[in-house]
Parts: structure tokens; C-alpha cells; sequence
């Protein structure tokens, strides 16, 4: 072989050694470039950790909200729409003036309007049937003056068994509630014209309710009140079991009658000291005056 074959032949080989060489270390040189590729973890390989058990709260009890009724009023000045003791209070008080024909209800609606409008126009105040002061001090002041004002009764003959211009002895609700129970029969003595009729009780929780006994009775009780029924307050006399009471009468019949064949209308109010009105804890001023007057001024014993 010729030297020159040779040398062709050893430049080959270096060639190729070379070309493979070079190929490796580029390749190896590339994958050392690459990331490794991320294994996707499969569902056997993934291990949740169990939640530690936490034990349920106790739960706080929440309370359940009580409706809320209608507002009652608690204002000096009472408006159309309200309602409250207040507003029973007036209605009483009217009621017992006369301008107020009905049993307390405690709601301020037209037919309490319209009272408080008539009381203010016979009191010379504006007729707005709005409780302001003017009217609420007028209403329950010694000057409020009843919605029909009687003139007193001459004094007629008197009774045999009570002395003309007699006072009586000054008794508490209590004691005549519980000394004369329903069915009493007792005798009613006007104090300024010495006037009487023989009533029986029918009732009362707070004041006594009473009634003539009969027909004839019953004239004589309107006898008193100049022949017809009134809301005016009259200091009386009260006997009874021997004894003596001061009180104070109503003349206007209110509610049903329950004595039959008496021809009154219902049942007349009898007052005592502590009595109060119809639903309500509210003195009554003119009932209150007059047990002063048929006591001599007198006031029940503690």
C-alpha cells in the first residue's frame, strides 16, 4: 500500500473519530439543558392526610324575638290612633263627665275624638280633639264641668230613720265591698235635699254598682235628679245594718239592668273612699268630693 493510501485511510478515521465524539458531547450536552420532565403523580400515590375530628360546638340557644304589639303610649299628649292607659283614663274620666257614652277601650278613635272635641268647645278651648296640656289639666281639673248640669233638689221630707244634714261614718272600698256583698239591700239617702230610695247591689269590682229595688224605688231615685237620669255626683248617705256610710252617687243608669220589673235603665255607680273607676286605677275627683262632704271632711281610719 502507498503512503499516500495510508495517510487517506488515517485522515478518515480521524475524521469519523472526531464526528462521533463531537455528536456525544453535543447530545449529552442537551439533555444536561433539558428539565426533567415532572412525574404526574398517579391516585395510588397520593396519600390525604385525614382531617383531624373536631367535635361539633355546642350550639348557643338563640332566643325567639316576641313580637312586638302595638305601642302603647306613654305621652302626655294622647293623639287620634294611639292607645294606652292614658287613653282608658280620659275615656273613664269622660265617661264620668258625661261627654263619653261607653266603657273605656283604651284606643283614641273617632268616637273618643268627638268627646274630647265636645268637651273642649263647652270649655272654650280649641276644638282640635288633639289631649294637649290645656285640655289634659282642664279634663282632670275640680273645674271640668259635666256635660249636663242639674240643678240640686229642693230638700223634701226626710227619711224616719236618718236625721236631716246627718254625716256619715268615712268607709274604704274594702271594708263596704266586703260588708255588703251582692244582693245588699240598703237604703240611698241624698245628703242635700234628704231624698232616699231603697237600692239592692248587682255588682262592682273597684266601686259599687247598685240598682232600685223596684219600680216605685225607682222613682224616687230620679226624684233626686229632678225626674231623669244624669251624670251628675251627689254626696249620699248610706244605711245599712245599722251603721251609717258616707258615699257618693251617680245618676245616669249605665249597662243592663238585671232587677226585672224595676224600670230602670242599668245600674247606677256608688262610690267609697278609694273607689276608683270602670277598668281603671283613676280617682275620681267629683266622687272624691263629695265623700268629704257627706263625711263632714272626715277620712277613714287607717
Amino acid at each position: 500500500m502507498k503512503p499516500r493510501q495510508i495517510l487517506y485511510i488515517v485522515l478518515a478515521v480521524l475524521i469519523v473519530a472526531f464526528a462521533l465524539i463531537a455528536f456525544f458531547f453535543f447530545r449529552n450536552r442537551n439533555r444536561q439543558a433539558e428539565p426533567e420532565a415532572t412525574q404526574t403523580p398517579v391516585a395510588s400515590m397520593i396519600i390525604t392526610p385525614r382531617p383531624t375530628s373536631t367535635p361539633d360546638p355546642t350550639p348557643t340557644p338563640v332566643p325567639t324575638p316576641t313580637p312586638n304589639p302595638t305601642p302603647i303610649i306613654e305621652t302626655s299628649d294622647p293623639m287620634p290612633g294611639d292607645r294606652g292607659m292614658i287613653v282608658a283614663c280620659v275615656q273613664e274620666r269622660l265617661r264620668a263627665l258625661g261627654y263619653y257614652l261607653y266603657q273605656p277601650t283604651s284606643y283614641y278613635m273617632g268616637v273618643t275624638q268627638q268627646a274630647v272635641k265636645t268637651f273642649q268647645q263647652a270649655h272654650n278651648l280649641d276644638a282640635d280633639g288633639v289631649l294637649g296640656q290645656s285640655t289634659l289639666s282642664m279634663l282632670f281639673s275640680t273645674r271640668a264641668k259635666p256635660a249636663s248640669v242639674v240643678t240640686p233638689t229642693p230638700a223634701g221630707s226626710a227619711p224616719p230613720t236618718v236625721r236631716p244634714r246627718e254625716y256619715g261614718t268615712p268607709i274604704r272600698w274594702e271594708q263596704a265591698n266586703a260588708e255588703a256583698p251582692i244582693n245588699s239591700q240598703f237604703l240611698v239617702v241624698d245628703l242635700t235635699s234628704q231624698l232616699y230610695f231603697t237600692a239592692v247591689r248587682t255588682g262592682g269590682t273597684t266601686h259599687m254598682e247598685i240598682e232600685p229595688a223596684n219600680a216605685e224605688q225607682t222613682a224616687r231615685y230620679l226624684s233626686i235628679f229632678s225626674g231623669a237620669g244624669s251624670y251628675e255626683k251627689r254626696p249620699c248617705l248610706i244605711e245599712y245594718n245599722g251603721q251609717i256610710w258616707a258615699a257618693s252617687l251617680c245618676g245616669m243608669p249605665h249597662g243592663t239592668a238585671t232587677i226585672p220589673g224595676n224600670n230602670c235603665s242599668g245600674t247606677l255607680c256608688l262610690y267609697f273612699f278609694d273607689s276608683t273607676g270602670h277598668e281603671t286605677s283613676v280617682p275620681d275627683i267629683e266622687h272624691n268630693a263629695n265623700l268629704l262632704i257627706a263625711s263632714d271632711g272626715q277620712q277613714p281610719q287607717q
